[in-house]
């Protein structure tokens, strides 16, 4: 989530105006809570009692989650412009850095398949137990909010 984004999420909610907003803001983005609580013009010990507070803690959490997602969509970008280049490298007159990009992308072609097969069972497990893990928790929000503005 966008620093912006953050910031008007946290002005509509009166709860998280002001120095909540701020020490949200900083927290999320890895402040520590020394740093949060120093931004914000309290103590520790005034920080802290906030981090007790339901509602301020849940959306610090889904702060946290946003900023996650935010992060992985970038990290997927970034993984398909490195592949491009992998690909490119495959046409290289240097056979040896054609070898390895080959290699490299076999590799990562294989570990991606490995995943989606464990990832694919793990889910026919938890559907057959009707257990709802935090993992399928977090692939249905981040289905959910796919395509929505953060």
């Amino acid at each position: 989530m966008s620093r912006k984004a953050e910031q008007n999420r946290t002005d509509s909610d009166p709860a998280l105006r002001g120095k909540r907003g701020q020490v949200l803001r900083d927290l999320t983005s890895g402040n520590t809570v020394r740093q949060a609580a120093k931004n914000a013009d309290i103590s520790r010990t005034t920080l802290y009692s906030w981090l007790k507070i339901p509602s301020f803690r849940a959306a610090l959490e889904e702060s946290r989650r946003a900023a996650f997602f935010g992060t992985k969509d970038l990290i997927r970008i970034f993984a398909e412009n490195a592949a491009i280049v992998l690909a490119k490298t495959l046409e290289s007159s240097d056979v040896s850095q054609a070898r390895l990009a080959a290699t490299t992308l076999l590799e990562k072609a294989l570990q991606i398949e490995e995943r989606d097969d464990l990832t694919a069972r793990i889910e026919r497990l938890e559907l057959l137990m009707g257990v709802k893990t935090p993992a399928a928790e977090i692939r249905e929000i981040a289905e959910a909010t796919k395509g929505k503005p953060s």
